[in-house]
């Protein structure tokens, strides 16, 4: 089976030692990083092995709605709030790599100190965009008769980058049906004169061709070769689609209509390019019983745009473990080699957030957060558990030295050692 889970708390030190030495390049060899711990201790932690290295950050912090259920202080003090998030999007920060971005997923309660925090942090020429999802909590208003103000439909994802000159692929939705190929004008309205040529014995006063004279000769010329040679046995469409396969060249037709309108072929299309307004993407994830469980579709489409096929993406607040979930997808889909470091404190942990990893490399199929086949795929994560700052005070404890009197005095303090237990 492609996945072998190996719990080593079965197994002596010696085991373990034995079966890590196994490995030529753990590191290499590891998907994922699990951290339980404090997240700000983790991100000074991370500072020496993973400063510049992370491609992509997604989050989704506490919305400081004053709810009791989160960790960090959520009671609307904003001057609280704020400097929680101060600190771990500054070291958030020097994680990046030059052409990383980060997406923080807010609600209205902070949207706007956000990103003012954001823009100190990251600087305002690094803002991206404030992409829009729809927000997945159903609406209790229509037991009232009257309402204070209209439900809330979405949440923001703010987006910033590390540097003001990343650039990041065209973002791509496919659509629901390919669209045919089609003929639009050649002739354009703004006006340069170098773009004003001959062709089929016309020669615009005003405005342009939209093409080079080199590239519309070019595509005048190819058009014939199909009337010519192809149009028998098959559609334009059908041989643009076919020559790209074949020889992975897009071909550029030009022809004059019945009309005698100069036109040029718009390809096929099965996809159209994404705004910030993604309110098609499904943002509420079923796979466990966590009350904010974000969809692995939203984390999936950030990380695969800005991590790509190999690079780290980093989720150092990470809830039921939403985003090493999206990037296993990922890569069991187009066999990348993407990896993700999460960072959790709550209870959740043990209990939710580690065996759904364990869980999602056992299956790839998912309903109503149960595995459905057992396609599996080897997968390797590291679990790492960072001692709190309340359990390291506890853990101390004075040990008098060999030999030592029992009578401690000032001057003697410095024969006595602070152990860890």
């Amino acid at each position: 089976h492609p996945y072998v889970m190996v719990d080593t708390a079965f197994f002596d030190g010696d085991f373990k030692a034995r079966l890590l030495a196994t490995f030529d390049d753990l590191d290499g060899a590891t998907d994922g990083v699990l951290i339980h711990g404090e997240n700000s201790q983790a991100l000074n932690l991370m500072q020496a092995k993973y400063g510049g290295q992370v491609k992509c950050i997604y989050i989704d912090p506490p919305y400081n709605t004053g709810s009791d259920e989160f960790l960090y202080k959520d009671n609307y003090q904003h001057s609280s709030w704020l400097a929680m998030m101060s600190d771990r999007l500054s070291l958030g920060r020097r994680l990046l790599t030059c052409a990383g971005a980060i997406f923080v997923q807010i609600g209205d309660e902070e949207q706007a100190s956000l990103k003012l925090l954001m823009d100190d942090v990251f600087g305002e020429q690094n803002f991206r965009n404030t992409i829009v999802v729809r927000r997945g909590i159903k609406s209790v208003q229509a037991q009232f008769d009257d309402i204070t103000a209209l439900a809330v439909g979405h949440d923001k994802v703010l987006m910033f980058s590390k540097s003001d000159r990343a650039r990041f692929p065209k973002l791509l939705e496919m659509l629901p049906e390919s669209e045919p190929g089609k003929w639009d004008t050649f002739w354009r309205g703004t006006d340069r004169k170098t773009m004003r040529y001959e062709i089929f014995g016309l020669k615009p006063d005003t405005g342009q061709w939209r093409w080079k004279e080199e590239r519309g000769l070019e595509a005048k010329v190819a058009y014939e070769e199909y009337l010519t040679k192809y149009a028998q046995d098959m559609s334009l469409d059908e041989y643009y689609l076919l020559h790209l396969a074949e020889v992975g060249e897009k071909l550029n037709f030009v022809r004059q209509s019945e009309d005698g309108v100069v036109q040029y072929y718009v390809p096929p299309r099965e996809y159209k390019l994404m705004s910030d307004v993604w309110l098609g993407v499904r943002t509420r994830g079923d796979v466990t019983d966590f009350t904010t469980e974000k969809h692995t579709e939203l984390v999936g489409k950030i990380s695969n745009w800005i991590a790509e096929e190999d690079g780290l993406t980093l989720d150092f607040f990470a809830g039921s473990g939403t985003t090493a979930h999206a990037v296993m997808e990922l890569n069991r889909g187009d066999g990348g080699t993407r990896k993700y470091i999460l960072v959790e404190m709550g209870g959740h942990f043990e209990m939710v957030l580690k065996p759904r990893i364990q869980k999602v490399a056992f299956s790839a199929n998912w309903k109503d957060g149960v595995p459905q086949d057992r396609d599996g795929q080897s997968h390797t994560f590291k679990y790492q558990r960072i001692e709190s700052y309340e359990d390291a005070l506890n853990n101390i404890r004075v040990r008098r030295p060999e030999g030592a009197q029992r009578r401690l005095l000032y001057d003697e303090f410095d024969d006595y050692q602070l152990h860890y237990m």
